[in-house]
């Protein structure tokens, strides 16, 4: 949901609804005592959806607001909550993100105008009537030869037509066949596999349903009873098109017809979706090379490479065969591809425990299937099987030594372990066999980040965010990190803001964007993303910590310690922000308050020589000069080569009177190679000393 408009209690914005369709639509709502009421009014995008119901949310401080969607009479329909976008984490995000351009590739972009278009009904179907005369093809006999596509599988495909009422469809696989037929008094499914047939009698009710690629047409609906409520522009995907939807009481069917010849290019019904692409002209009519159809459960694409049309079928191929008849009552088997669909879907899903049953029982009925063992250790990896994962992703490379996909997966498996050099030759094994597969060059980035080899991680990330075609925000978002930790600022920036342009846009990426402003000097728009980061984050002490270094460069350090006192209330790690806070007050030559923070830091943190480095300057200026020299000693017995903090020492004895320890440290300074200690000994110490 994005909010766009607020204005006093009434607010408006747009829904996304990935999932269902790819749908988009705007919305108006309400502030009514305690809730906040939404309803949508206009579809933007996708397959049409009932703005009917209401969602009720309860307002709340909480970042997720929770509530129910209620028809018009107030009865609840479902539960819903919205959760607020600046308290995703990072892979929320991404995940949501991902989910979004799945669904896109899956369903397409429709994307409606919301205005009516110009062109009236009575012209509109003059031209569609024109296009599509219904007598044209009555009574003609129609052979199709193709594949079909089917989950992962590729069938061969045979379909026959016997216009109006004649259907027969024929897919084979590994010399098995799946059949469907149509004819006036029945349809049937035969599918051997399951050892069952679906047969379904015609009805007043039913025998309007459509059978497959034959569709429907909009002047056969309004011949019974469907009427056009509108007709706006769209554009589906590149195809420039009329959305007309046709009802009829409460059923409702969308079409999108292509305004160059008035073909069908998609419609929309019943929760199904048909696209019918790539229009060739046969005779007198119209006919699809590709006829795509989707459900929220299934995906089929029909790819045609021939189509007859001088042909005759008996009656026969259209009836159920004799053979099948006593197969219609028998109950249903489920095989290998059962399961393993099933698995596939939990695991998109994210319930890998079930995905991983679903498989492992895939696996026990077909134990030759590699794809099976493929994904149960993509899966075992998420699960952190690891172990497991490898034994599943060896099986198939025994027999297909250059799977990339398998290479790539046990690479991770091995990556998660903290095995990352072998991680890394897996990853090049995959890149080897197929340059493509991004995946495997983001992995071997990643591992040689895990090694600290920022240098070697680098070509990687570059190679993945120069030809990702997806405009993936996560890549360029660990690009820009991997950028930053070489000093490359500048570039580092660039991938940043591209990763939030394109919705990577959580308090992480502000603050990383900010720090690689600050480093490169830009301060201003450093302050503006630690700002913008600390506006989504309110718990993470890093930026507070950041904005409080800001202003001290700035050298506004009263705002400075405001930043570092709210770091230090969530901080576990005290020690550094008790000095920076020291540094602060010493700035501002409030002594006393520097020396008592430099004190907290020691108490943190008692091996720190800067710390008492800090502390000892302090006390100087306070005229403490006994207590300087014993934080300065302390110092040295931390780190004894620091041959400025000698010099220091040496001139607070010199200011005690005590020549010849300070004519020591001086010394102790120059052989150290402190050039500014000859000068100290010059003028402090006799050659006597000197040569002491």
């Amino acid at each position: 949901m994005d909010i766009e408009e607020i204005d006093n209690c009434q607010i408006s914005g747009t829904i996304h609804w990935p999932d269902f369709f790819n749908c988009k639509s705007s919305f108006k709502g309400e502030i009514k005592e305690n809730e906040l009421v939404l309803q949508e009014t206009i579809l933007l995008q996708g397959y049409h959806m009932s703005n009917s119901s209401i969602l009720h949310l309860g307002l709340s401080k909480s970042d997720t607001l929770k509530g129910t969607w209620k028809d018009k009479e107030g009865r609840e329909l479902a539960s819903s909550f919205i959760v607020k976008g600046n308290s995703l984490s990072e892979r929320q995000i991404t995940e949501i993100n991902n989910q979004k351009q799945h669904y896109a590739d899956l369903y397409g972009t429709a994307l409606i105008d919301q205005a009516r278009a110009s062109i009236g009904q009575k012209e509109f179907l003059k031209h569609y009537r024109d296009h599509n005369p219904i007598g044209s093809y009555s009574k003609e006999a129609v052979e199709l030869k193709g594949t079909a596509t089917v989950g992962q599988m590729n069938l061969p495909l045979y379909m026959a037509f016997r216009y109006p009422d004649y259907f027969y469809l024929e897919l084979e696989i590994q010399n098995i066949k799946f059949r469907t037929g149509s004819n006036p008094d029945y349809s049937w499914q035969h599918n051997p596999l399951l050892d069952k047939v679906e047969l379904t009698e015609k009805s007043a009710e039913n025998e309007e349903k459509s059978n497959g690629i034959k569709g429907k047409n909009i002047s056969q609906l309004m011949s019974k009873g469907f009427s056009i409520q509108s007709i706006h522009h769209a554009q589906l995907d590149s195809i420039s098109t009329f959305r007309v939807l046709l009802q009829k009481e409460e059923e409702e069917v969308v079409f999108f017809i292509d305004k160059r010849n008035f073909q069908t290019v998609r419609m929309d019904e019943n929760h199904q979706i048909e696209y019918f692409l790539n229009q060739q002209r046969v005779h007198n009519y119209y006919f699809p090379s590709i006829f795509h159809q989707i459900t929220q459960d299934e995906n089929t694409t029909f790819h045609l490479s021939e189509v007859n049309t001088d042909v005759t079928f008996p009656d026969s191929l259209f009836l159920l065969p004799s053979q099948l008849k006593s197969q219609v009552t028998k109950s249903a088997k489920k095989d290998s591809d059962h399961y393993y669909s099933l698995g596939i879907k939990q695991f998109e899903e994210g319930n890998y425990e079930e995905a991983e049953k679903s498989l492992s029982r895939a696996i026990k009925m077909n134990a030759s299937n590699l794809s099976y063992y493929l994904d149960r250790g993509n899966t075992r990896t998420k699960l952190g099987d690891y172990y497991g994962a490898i034994s599943d992703l060896k099986m198939v490379l025994e027999h297909e030594p250059r799977n990339a996909e398998a290479l790539n997966f046990l690479g991770l498996a091995k990556y998660y372990l903290g095995d990352y050099e072998r991680a890394i030759n897996d990853f090049d094994k995959a890149i080897e066999y197929d340059s493509s597969l991004l995946v495997a060059h983001y992995n071997k980035g990643f591992s040689f980040v895990q090694l600290k080899e920022f240098k070697k991680a680098e070509p990687n990330f570059a190679y993945v965010a120069k030809y990702d075609t997806t405009n993936n925000p996560e890549y360029r978002y660990y690009y820009a990190v991997v950028l930053s930790q070489l000093n490359k600022y500048d570039s580092a920036i660039h991938f940043y803001t591209i990763a939030i342009s394109n919705g990577f846009q959580d308090a992480d990426i502000y603050n990383r964007r900010g720090v690689a402003y600050y480093n490169s000097g830009q301060l201003e728009l450093a302050q503006k993303d630690f700002e913008k980061a600390l506006s989504m984050d309110q718990q993470d002490p890093v930026k507070y910590a950041n904005l409080a270094n800001l202003y001290a460069d700035l050298e506004n350090y009263k705002k400075s310690n405001e930043f570092y006192t709210k770091a230090l209330v969530l901080s576990e790690n005290k020690a550094e922000i008790y000095n920076r806070i020291g540094l602060n007050f010493y700035s501002m030559e409030i002594f006393e308050n520097a020396k008592e923070n430099f004190s907290l830091a020691i108490a943190e943190n008692q091996k720190n020589a800067t710390y008492y480095d800090n502390r000892a300057s302090a006390k100087n200026q306070l005229m403490d000069y006994s207590g300087a020299i014993e934080d300065y000693s302390t110092s040295l017995s931390l780190y004894p080569d620091d041959p400025n903090i000698y010099l220091q020492r040496g001139l607070l004895f010199i200011q005690q009177h005590n020549k010849y320890a300070g004519c020591k440290d001086f010394q102790k300074a120059k052989e150290l190679g402190l050039k500014d200690a000859q000068e100290m000994l010059s003028e402090y110490c006799t050659m006597q000393v000197k040569n002491e």
